[in-house]
């Protein structure tokens, strides 16, 4: 029976084994990866360019993969960033999205996932954008950094910015999230 039950389990296409697990499930699978595994590399090249090479970076307070030109010039960096209680998190979460709704949209945009497992929150001037979960024991985001580099023009920022969107869109949509 156990066999059966792992051969039908191996069988199920990428969208069923996601419809299988819940949200919170598929968080911890994906913050427990390396960034540098979340997306295929025909997924990311296409994003980050030619020629840039994965790095994998570890610290105590997060496990970055940072996506590197030839030169060494950071492109893109995507981030597990750990705080030490599930409700330091929920109030970073909740804090923010209080500013949105105070403020207005001036700095920081925020969307709920498709999934529902996560809020997407952007910082506009930096092209940061955190992924916040929506699991009441998680201790951990992802972030997205694309690098913004202000003395740029407008345009490279805003090309930065889509880069860093598309990441979290692509990561989000290949995790079910």
């Amino acid at each position: 029976m156990r066999i059966a039950i792992f051969v039908a389990a191996a069988l199920l296409t990428p969208a069923a084994a996601l419809a299988q697990t819940s949200a919170a499930e598929r968080w911890e699978a994906l913050i427990r990866q390396s960034p540098c595994d979340w997306l295929p590399a025909t997924t990311v090249a296409p994003l980050v360019g030619e020629g840039v090479k994965a790095q994998l970076r570890t610290t105590r307070a997060d496990v970055s993969c940072v996506w590197r030109t030839a030169k060494g010039n950071p492109v893109l960096t995507a981030s597990v960033v750990k705080w030490d209680t599930p409700a330091n998190l929920v109030a970073e979460r909740d804090s923010t999205l209080q500013q949105i709704a105070q403020y207005g949209g001036g700095r920081f945009s925020a969307t709920r996932s498709p999934g529902g497992a996560a809020t997407l929150v952007m910082r506009k001037d930096r092209g940061r954008l955190t992924l916040f979960p929506h699991t009441s024991g998680a201790v951990a985001a992802i972030t997205v950094n694309p690098h913004v580099v202000l003395k740029e023009d407008e345009a490279q920022k805003e090309a930065r910015r889509e880069r860093a969107s598309a990441f979290a869109d692509a990561l989000v949509k290949a995790h079910g999230l």
